[in-house]
């Protein structure tokens, strides 16, 4: 017998159980909003953006921990219809949702939330409370009492839930991308693993948003494994949220999205009007090719743990200048220039010095460690060291 007859044929059992996974629930929803209103502040620096992102993701647990709370207190196992019980968790799950999203949305835009992203999801919100009403004002029933009109306004109230959460997920998807781009132009290797949680707290709240208009009117498993997955989902946000908070990753960000949003839309060079212009900026483009050659020449990219910031002040030229320069020779992203200088300095010490070991070859071309060298010489040449020494010998010994 498999697993799934097996449980859906004890539907005492699994009330027990949902009874029990609704006072888990409870608690660990408690736990978090406590963590983050009064015991996260004493470990984390004074932030504005990051404390009412906190804030903002404690509403969302504590209104989820409200609603679990209900459930196990108030409703009894199989005294409610499944439509029933989707119209008491759609008044639940929205303002909780939004609360979480929003969290995520506010600390990758560092604050800057314009006025219909901040109304959007309350707008659906309170049209699906005026909807609700006015269906039960007509057709006098109460409350959780499921008429055909009652279900088609849980059916839209459900497709409004969705559509916001996802446009949300959207908007965060985007604020990734950006981020990556910045932390890309500003350190000399790739740093995509501070924000990472990111993408995969996008790609879980995303999915259970969703699920929601499938799953949310359906009765046994599908709803109890949605609901363990919710939770799941939020608890996993909300934990790298907080370990994010009290680590040093969130300065390591906001330096390279600060130095990215000073210079974006920036150019190296601004003249007057006419030859002048043309004649300045030919001159302005010299002077960081110059800095550029002299930099190079020092090999100065060998050193490891470089910005934008730090190399632009040993060229004396300004990071925006520098950021042009590499756009307009078609050099790419910072880190992608300083990636190529090294593994080309790394070809030369591999032929030069074969009995080097990988590791010892990564340090002295300025990389962390020897994956990391390893994996971006393969995405550059295409192979690993030892296939490319081997190809390069063979090609040297050819007459």
């Amino acid at each position: 017998m498999s697993i799934y007859n097996y449980l859906c044929r004890h539907d005492l059992s699994m009330e027990i159980q949902l009874s029990e996974a609704q006072f888990a629930g409870v608690v660990l929803m408690g736990v978090l909003t406590i963590t983050l209103i009064l015991l996260l502040p004493r470990r984390t620096v004074s932030c504005r953006v990051f404390n009412r992102a906190r804030l903002l993701l404690a509403a969302g647990t504590g209104v989820l921990a409200i609603h679990l709370a209900m459930q196990y207190i108030l409703q009894k196992p199989g005294e409610m219809e499944a439509e029933s019980r989707a119209l008491l968790n759609l008044l639940f799950l929205m303002p909780c949702s939004y609360s979480i999203n929003m969290s995520l949305l506010y600390l990758q835009r560092r604050g800057r939330i314009n006025r219909w992203e901040w109304l959007m999801a309350p707008v659906a919100y309170g049209v699906s409370i005026l909807l609700v009403a006015a269906v039960k004002q007509y057709d006098k029933s109460p409350l959780f009492t499921i008429t055909p009109l009652t279900r088609m306004a849980e059916y839209t109230m459900s497709g409004l839930y969705a559509l916001a959460l996802m446009t949300y997920n959207l908007l965060q998807y985007r604020e990734y991308k950006r981020i990556r781009h910045a932390l890309d132009s500003f350190y000399d290797h790739s740093m995509g693993a501070l924000v990472a949680w990111t993408k995969w707290s996008m790609l879980l709240l995303g999915l259970s948003a969703l699920l929601v208009p499938f799953i949310l009117f359906r009765n046994g498993q599908f709803i109890r494994v949605y609901s363990l997955f919710v939770l799941c989902a939020i608890y996993y946000y909300a934990f790298s949220f907080v370990c994010y908070g009290v680590s040093s990753d969130a300065k390591a960000v906001d330096m390279a999205d600060a130095s990215s949003a000073e210079t974006e839309g920036a150019t190296g060079c601004r003249g007057g009007d006419g030859g002048s212009s043309g004649q300045q900026c030919g001159a302005h483009d010299e002077r960081i090719a110059a800095a550029v050659a002299g930099w190079l020449a020092s090999k100065r990219y060998l050193q490891p743990g470089l910005t934008i910031h730090a190399v632009a002040s040993e060229m004396a030229v300004s990071r925006t200048s520098l950021r042009t320069w590499l756009r307009t020779t078609g050099h790419g992203l910072f880190s992608h220039w300083i990636a190529r200088l090294r593994i080309e300095e790394a070809k030369r010490l591999l032929l030069a010095h074969p009995e080097w070991s990988n590791e010892t070859v990564a340090k002295a071309c300025g990389f962390s460690d020897r994956i990391y060298f390893h994996r971006l010489f393969r995405e550059i040449t295409g192979t690993t060291p030892i296939k490319w020494i081997g190809q390069n010998r063979k090609q040297s010994a050819r007459p």
